[in-house]
């Protein structure tokens, strides 16, 4: 079994938190996982009806490679941990 982890560290410098999170979807797969991250703007019927459909995905591998590309996509939306919400997909056939 292989077990992955990001390690994200918080101080005093950080900068403060933003007005909205940023929601990011990631998809577990067995060789690739799928990463989408927006904020909660793009939801909204009323101002963009169609905005989350424009949210670039990002497909990245279980490995140092692929978390970096995942630490990339992320820092460009927010540098901040605690501006993001992340959700994660449960894996088939685990019980809880």
């Amino acid at each position: 079994m292989t077990t992955s982890a990001i390690i994200v560290s918080t101080s005093k410098q950080d900068t403060p938190l933003r007005q909205e999170r940023i929601y990011v979807g990631v998809d577990l797969g067995y060789r690739e996982h799928v990463a989408a991250a927006t904020p909660l703007a793009a939801f909204n019927p009323q101002h963009r009806p169609e905005g989350w459909k424009r949210t670039k995905t990002l497909r990245f591998t279980s490995d140092a490679a692929g978390y970096q590309r995942l630490k990339h996509y992320l820092d460009r939306l927010s540098v901040a941990a605690a501006d993001f919400l992340v959700l994660l997909d449960p894996l088939a056939g685990t019980t809880a």
